[in-house]
């Protein structure tokens, strides 16, 4: 058996290229646990399900997420990172929440598929459930922004609220039980947003 002197050796990748192959490989199984969740309308993928429709190893997904759970949290923190890029801006007032959270709850029907599965199976309310604390955390620091002074239960009452008339949950109620177009649907959130933060004032 012969072995190559080390001068030539093929080099080594650079390691940015393996980072890079590294993200690609990750998000395209994230990508394909999205596709599962969306093609079956439920979150009660398996492991062995995951990596078959990402074209990667059993072994190999497991290095990326040791457990299923990881899977779950990865997804709730991509859900994180495309609600954050629709987050209003720095300089947003409780007068422009009815047109942000039309454009939002429009945006939320992009991914319909994967949000609507979230709501059908105890995987789908554990993705939902990781995104809380990002929201509330979000939710708290306009409300804070807009009511200076506050005390923070009453605070707190209002970002629960607040969280609940403008989830996708209320969306999904307001087209397909009430039959309100999302023009109106979203009004009607606003208002009530608005209206508890006025009371509180």
């Amino acid at each position: 058996m012969t072995t190559r002197p080390p001068e030539l050796a093929p080099p080594l990748p650079p390691r940015s290229i393996r980072a890079e192959n590294a993200e690609r490989t990750r998000v395209r199984i994230l990508d394909a646990v999205v596709d599962l969740v969306g093609a079956s309308g439920t979150c009660d993928f398996t492991m062995p399900e995951v990596a078959a429709a990402s074209g990667v190893s059993l072994r190999t997904l497991y290095r990326y997420f040791p457990s299923r759970q990881h899977v779950v949290d990865a997804v709730a923190a991509v859900g994180d990172r495309v609600a954050a890029s629709n987050l209003p801006a720095a300089e947003f007032d409780l007068i422009d929440l009815h047109a942000w959270l039309e454009e939002a709850w429009r945006a939320l029907l992009d991914q319909e598929a994967l949000i609507r599965a979230q709501h059908t199976s105890p995987s789908g309310a554990a993705i939902r459930r990781a995104r809380i604390p990002f929201f509330r955390d979000v939710t708290r620091a306009l409300l804070l922004r807009e009511t200076p002074g506050l005390d923070d239960e009453r605070v707190d009452d209002i970002v629960d609220t607040t969280l609940l008339v403008v989830s996708s949950s209320a969306l999904f109620e307001f087209l397909d039980v009430l039959e309100i177009p999302i023009e109106r649907a979203a009004r009607l959130a606003a208002e009530a947003v608005e209206r508890a933060v006025r009371d509180a004032r």
